[in-house]
Order: structure tokens, then C-alpha cells, then sequence
């Protein structure tokens, strides 16, 4: 992450310190995972390799499952595991359940409306790189790179020399995948099989 964006409290989901931020930048949808990051920690997930939550016996803590692994709990970029949970948050989570009762009480007043279409359908992959940089003239998503493994690659025009900088992230949700097949999207990371296609709402 390039900068501090997110804030929650340890194991207090049922406390009155069940209090959680995460910043977004418009059009980037960098805030899902973040979000993801923060309400983990207010389930009982402390970073990878941390020790457990001293306010609660028993907690089991993060201390086995190495950060450079790239899960959720870490900052490190793996996209193998950027969309899942490490075992030792799992756990965590998994103990807080247990413990915390107001977990399993329907109380919202104010249900949020599930969108009806995914980030990837609605803004293009050339466009999401425009977000994600833009300090730099000429980004583009390279298509030569391809995303057949949901990893998107940006890049600027060549310079003078031929050279330019290039960036990697996971792939948008919705965003395809299959130049074969296109009801295939990227889901979590994955090259999914939609059920449905959406109509996409941007040209490229």
C-alpha cells in the first residue's frame, strides 16, 4: 500500500469500539480489498506473523502464517493469495464467532443495495490504469500482456529510448479475461464463467 488508508480496531466487532475507516480512490475499487482488510481486524484478524489479541484468552493470533505470503492481513502484493484469507486469520475469525454473539443478530435498519453489474463493466481496463496513474502521460492498459491470469498490466508510451514504466495489479472484478470466450470475467482473481453477461457501458 503507498500510504497509511485504513483503520479498525482488533476483536471489538462487538464492542462499542466496532468502529472501522478504509479510503477509496473514485474509479480505482483499490477500497474493496482495503475494506476487506480493516473489517477483518475488527473480526479478529491481526496482520500475518502478529501475535494474538492480548484482550483476548485464547485468541490464537497470526504468528504462523509468514507475511511475505501475501494474504489479506499483509501488505505484500502475492497475487496468488490477494483475494483470500490466511489460515491464521481464518482462525481468528473462527474464535471471535464463537465468542461474540451479537454476530449473529440481524439488526440493520438500512440494507445496501447490491449493484447489478461488476467495477470491470463499467469502466475499461485502459481507463482503470488512467486512475491508478496519473501523474503519468500516455498509460495504457497493455494488451499484448494480456489477462488471462487476472493480473492487469498498465504501462506509459515509449520514450524517446524505446523505454517506458510499467505497473501490475489484480484485475478489477469484471473485467475480461477470454478473448476466446466472452462470458468470461475476472472474479477474485480468476478467469470466471459469468452465468449472465452484463452490457458492458464504455468502448475500447
Amino acid at each position: 500500500m503507498p500510504h497509511f488508508s485504513g483503520y479498525a480496531y482488533l476483536s471489538k466487532v462487538c464492542t462499542v469500539f466496532k468502529v472501522g475507516m478504509a479510503e477509496d480512490e473514485p474509479k480505482s475499487y483499490d477500497g474493496v480489498h482495503l475494506f476487506s482488510h480493516e473489517i477483518a481486524h475488527l473480526l479478529g484478524c491481526a496482520h500475518d506473523e502478529d501475535p494474538p489479541d492480548g484482550t483476548m484468552p485464547g485468541h490464537p493470533g497470526s504468528q504462523n502464517c509468514p507475511w511475505n505470503d501475501g494474504y489479506i492481513m499483509s501488505y505484500v502484493i502475492n497475487f496468488k493469495n490477494h483475494f483470500k484469507f490466511s489460515p491464521c486469520c481464518v482462525s481468528s475469525i473462527r474464535f471471535v464467532a464463537k465468542e461474540r454473539k451479537c454476530l449473529y443478530e440481524v439488526n440493520a435498519k438500512n440494507p445496501v443495495e447490491n449493484l447489478k453489474s461488476l467495477p470491470g463493466f463499467r469502466i475499461s481496463p485502459t481507463s482503470f490504469c488512467q486512475f491508478m496513474h496519473p501523474l503519468y502521460r500516455g498509460v495504457h492498459s497493455d494488451k499484448k500482456a494480456g489477462l488471462s491470469d487476472c493480473i492487469q498490466t498498465c504501462r506509459t508510451a515509449k520514450n524517446r529510448r524505446g523505454g517506458y514504466k510499467s505497473w501490475t495489479h489484480a484485475a478489477i472484478d469484471g473485467v475480461p479475461c477470454d478473448n476466446k470466450n466472452r462470458r468470461k470475467a475476472c472474479i477474485n482473481g480468476r478467469c470466471t464463467l459469468l452465468k449472465s453477461m452484463p452490457e458492458r457501458t464504455y468502448r475500447e
